[in-house]
């Protein structure tokens, strides 16, 4: 009977599942909130992402990658 008295007392408190749903509904909705908001506002972007960009004419870089011509290819060696 030990096993049965353990169950009943488990089940005496019915409001375990309810709580638990009131706190994931709750963490949703917070996290529902703090999207909306990066989406809608600036919350998202990085500070320097509002100002114009810089744009040197006699870099030879685009997005930190550096563009040139290639090598002429080596004395001597067959393709």
């Amino acid at each position: 009977m030990g096993k049965l008295d353990d169950i009943i007392a488990r089940n005496k408190n019915p409001k375990r599942f309810g709580e638990r749903m009131t706190v994931g509904i709750g963490l949703g909705v917070f996290v529902l909130f703090i999207l909306i908001a990066m989406v809608c506002t600036n919350l998202g972007k990085r500070p320097e992402a509002d100002g114009p960009p810089r744009i040197d004419p006699t870099d030879k870089r685009v997005d930190d990658v550096r563009f040139g011509t290639p090598r002429p290819p080596a004395q001597g060696v067959r393709p």
